[in-house]
């Protein structure tokens, strides 16, 4: 492996920085794991910008695509049977604010609309 460039060691240190700062302002304790196994950190390090709120997990893993508004397919999907929250690819977070129109709300709240035809989501735009 070459050396970094001083450019390329700036560009991560800030990058680092940055995503230290966000698991600092959730309180979040850090370690070599949490860098290693960091969406956040590697999209940081891809030069992508962070969303303003986490998006929806998928086989508990970030789903950027769904947080940036793209339509994702899904995998699976069920509620309980007593009213509890709807499971979206193994992410309980999830609740319907419409069922019948397939309109979701996520935890984090942001509001989705489901499609069962195509099995595809997508984020709805903020009014």
């Amino acid at each position: 492996m070459e050396k970094l460039t001083p450019e390329q060691i700036g560009f991560v240190v800030k990058q680092v920085g940055e995503w230290l700062d966000i698991r600092n302002e959730k309180n979040l304790h850090t370690g070599f794991a949490d860098a290693c196994h960091s969406a956040l950190l590697n999209r940081l390090l891809n030069g992508d910008k962070p969303l303003p709120k986490p998006p929806p997990k998928q086989f508990s893993y970030p789903s950027y695509a769904l947080g940036e508004g793209q339509f994702v397919t899904i995998t699976e999907i069920w509620e309980h049977p007593d009213g509890g929250p709807v499971v979206i690819d193994q992410s309980p977070a999830w609740r319907w604010l419409d069922k019948d129109n397939g309109l979701l709300l996520h935890d984090n709240g942001d509001k989705f609309k489901y499609d069962p035809a195509s099995k595809q989501l997508i984020k709805v735009p903020d009014a």
